[in-house]
């Protein structure tokens, strides 16, 4: 058989072929030979079985199943089971939470596809009952668009467990291929965008530049904008602020109270728009009010960043881009492939009274964003026919 091969095509294109008038003899369902079998057999190394391998799974004609083997696929069931894919929604969702979700279902509605939404608590239980009827209602994959950091060691154990493939919103050990981004650039801008916030509030005149945000552990997001905000306090030669905070309204009453002895004086950087939201109604109670006692920016421009007192100038994201990259993966690793973003977002700026930026620049806060590269997310009239 050592003849078999023509040196004019790669091998393991022929591989592919070869492999392929074997599928065409089987039903859907049937077991294939293993990888080094099939080596074996067509006298030739084990990775180039493997990659005329990947290409039939890319194709749809085989599944790969962890533990199990190689199987030949139905292709009428797996179109069917492509247009169901589940979102697996936490109670505890907060309104960046929302958002994302909303834009996935946005997404999935336009591609004429079926979002099963379940509700869970938890990553235990609740959830294992709630994959157990997406896969029951026929789902290629699940999405976890958002998660409470302190679930992360039950939320990883659950996706490392679950029947069909889950796509998460962050970078875990061992499950790098679940994340919608890749590990080498996810998280980057929030260290970024921190450090340029602490900028924008310099160039503002301030001198006094606190950081707010949860107290938590296991929060890669928030240590990266740690890292943000403490790599410009050190360079700018200011005193850090930095305060992470429960949940308990008396701790962030607490804080109001440290921090409003830099009022006049003093510029926050938020976590996200509910910490910037809670240090405006602490301060609120103390008598004081933004943009004329202190600034403060919040971060993912949610409504209720619009509605605050005063409405909040937010750093945000385009929320279409990971909604459609947590769809695409969860589609991608149903059929044996990872479809992640390869760079990390560029993050927009909301304009709004909070941050000071119109109290102490007037018109030449346009001049600022600009030399700064804060821009607001262009709109996109619609084109008339």
């Amino acid at each position: 058989m050592a003849g078999m091969f023509d040196r004019n095509n790669l091998k393991y294109q022929q591989v592919k072929v070869k492999i392929e008038s074997v599928i065409d003899q089987l039903s859907p369902g049937d077991k294939i030979p293993s990888e080094r079998d099939l080596a074996k057999q067509y006298e030739c190394n084990f990775l180039t079985v493997r990659k005329a391998l990947s290409l039939l799974v890319d194709e749809g004609r085989i599944e790969k199943r962890t533990g199990a083997g190689t199987f030949i696929t139905d292709p009428t069931a797996n179109l069917a089971r492509n247009k169901h894919v589940g979102i697996l929604l936490h109670t505890q969702s907060d309104p960046y939470a929302l958002r994302i979700a909303g834009s996935i279902a946005h997404i999935a509605a336009e591609q004429k596809m079926t979002l099963h939404t379940k509700m869970i608590q938890d990553y235990d239980e609740s959830a294992k009952t709630a994959i157990e009827m997406l896969v029951a209602e026929n789902c290629c994959a699940a999405i976890v668009p958002w998660f409470p950091w302190e679930q992360t060691n039950q939320l990883v154990e659950f996706v490392s467990q679950s029947p069909i493939p889950v796509t998460v919103p962050a970078v875990f050990a061992g499950l790098e291929d679940q994340c919608f981004a890749r590990a080498a650039t996810f998280g980057k801008s929030a260290t970024f965008y921190t450090g340029l916030s602490g900028e924008y509030f310099l160039k503002l005149g301030y001198k006094h530049i606190a950081f707010i945000g949860p107290l938590s552990a296991d929060n890669d997001i928030l240590h990266r904008k740690i890292i943000g905000y403490t790599n410009f306090i050190g360079q700018s030669g200011l005193d850090n602020l930095c305060h992470l905070i429960p949940a308990e309204t008396q701790a962030m009453d607490k804080t109001a109270n440290k921090l409003m002895a830099f009022k006049g004086d003093l510029a926050v950087i938020a976590y996200d728009d509910q910490h910037a939201i809670r240090f405006l109604t602490a301060m609120h109670k103390l008598g004081l009010q933004a943009p004329q006692d202190f600034a403060i920016l919040g971060y993912n421009n949610t409504d209720a960043a619009e509605h605050a007192d005063p409405p909040l100038s937010c750093l945000y994201g385009d929320y279409v881009h990971p909604s459609q990259k947590m769809l695409e993966n969860a589609l991608g690793l149903a059929n044996g492939k990872v479809v992640q973003t390869s760079s990390d977002q560029s993050l927009f700026f909301k304009l709004r009274e909070s941050c000071s930026g119109k109290l102490r620049m007037g018109d030449k806060i346009d001049e600022l964003l600009k030399e700064l590269g804060l821009n607001d997310l262009p709109t996109h009239e619609p084109v008339n026919a």
